[in-house]
């Protein structure tokens, strides 16, 4: 087991968000915070200020100018845990664990599955079409957390990508590495982790309304 890799998923929902006192993130995340001003929506500026309190409450990190990013947008900080962000509908994720990771959550949507002949293998296609419904987003929550941990951001076309094996357990191969991946349901969404790591355990832990300053 010690070259397996526990990954923690802190979650927090928007309306967690909308009730928590982040007023130290102007000053610890300035630019995190003008952005999040910016949105026109409710909903998105929630959203980015909630990466903002798991970046700083579950990663510790104080200052984002630690945080580096590599040429297609992949985050890292030096010194601190290994992680990656996403987020869909009212819910941000951060995945904390070691090595290169990557996270994506979806909103489960039955529009969605139209995008199915743009991303997938023909053998995704296949074994798409005896559930639908039920494992579209599986696979692409699955191809998203792949290409996120490999940081190649859309530099790889997802059709390109089989992520089947994921779906049995095994490893997928891309960029001359190994990942692996898990799979977790929340209710109406779909949430998949992927790390160059054996993953040992996945444990899920939602962020609770609290003052952080």
């Amino acid at each position: 087991m010690s070259n397996m890799n526990s990954v923690t998923v802190y979650a927090v929902n928007t309306e967690t968000v909308r009730q928590t006192d982040a007023g130290i993130l102007y000053r610890s995340m300035p630019e995190r915070m003008k952005k999040a001003r910016k949105y026109r929506r409710e909903q998105d500026c929630l959203l980015c200020i909630g990466a903002g309190i798991l970046l700083f409450d579950i990663v510790g990190i104080k200052d984002e100018t630690v945080i580096r990013y590599n040429q297609y947008g992949k985050p890292h900080a030096p010194g601190y845990p290994d992680f990656n962000l996403s987020h869909s509908g009212e819910w941000c994720v951060i995945a904390v664990g070691h090595g290169d990771l990557g996270i994506d959550i979806e909103k489960i949507k039955s529009d969605n599955i139209k995008l199915a002949p743009a991303v997938c293998t023909p053998d995704e296609a296949e074994w798409l079409s005896k559930a639908p419904a039920e494992r579209f987003h599986t696979l692409w929550t699955y191809k998203e957390s792949l290409i996120k941990a490999a940081g190649t951001g859309m530099s790889i076309e997802p059709a390109s990508v089989d992520v089947l094996p994921f779906c049995n357990d095994r490893p997928v191969t891309l960029m001359g590495r190994k990942w692996y991946a898990r799979s977790l349901e929340i209710i109406g969404y779909s949430l998949s982790v992927c790390s160059s790591a054996r993953i040992g355990e996945v444990k899920f832990t939602e962020w609770k309304q609290r003052k952080i300053l």
